[in-house]
């Protein structure tokens, strides 16, 4: 791992500037974020055919489970209901994350909305599963992408809802 402490040392020792300082700063973000996510730890639960727009686990997420969406929809698909159930039966923190997440296609407002939607469809079906925690939402739309490919499997492993509890977060 680069060694930021190194760098923001060595641009302290030259010069002083608002610019060093702004870049100092940012490099010590980064490096506490890195850090954290570096020493949390996956608690994958699922498997299962993202083509089929349904819900998988993925090994370099923090997530407890990926719900995948078809294009431009927020529906679950019986997959997702029923790994959605498996997550649900296996989570037993206070506070459960549900991020919403879409392709690179269509306006960042437009897909800011439908992650928006398919966080709020997962929390809803939660919901009326009994689920009394707390489960807050996010949307980062198109802005965290898992693939960067612009093919159909890339845009198909970026259509979904990461759940993830407080110690994945």
């Amino acid at each position: 791992m680069f060694n930021f402490k190194c760098l923001m040392f060595k641009l302290c020792s030259i010069k002083h500037s608002s610019l060093n300082i702004t870049f100092l700063s940012t490099c010590l973000i980064l490096s506490g974020f890195l850090s954290a996510c570096a020493s949390k730890k996956a608690c994958n639960m699922n498997s299962g055919d993202m083509n089929s727009n349904s819900t998988s686990s993925d090994s370099a997420n923090n997530a407890n489970a990926i719900v995948y969406f078809a294009f431009d929809s927020s529906d679950l698909t019986e997959e997702a209901k029923r790994v959605i159930d498996q997550c649900i039966e296996n989570n037993n923190v206070n506070t459960i994350y549900i991020e919403g997440h879409c392709d690179e296609r269509g306006t960042r407002e437009y897909n800011l909305a439908l992650g928006e939607r398919r966080a709020n469809t997962v929390k809803t079906y939660m919901q009326t599963k009994g689920v009394a925690k707390n489960i807050v939402t996010i949307s980062y739309g198109k802005e965290r992408p898992t693939s960067m490919e612009r093919t159909e499997s890339g845009y198909a492993q970026n259509r979904r809802a990461e759940i993830k509890n407080e110690a994945s977060k």
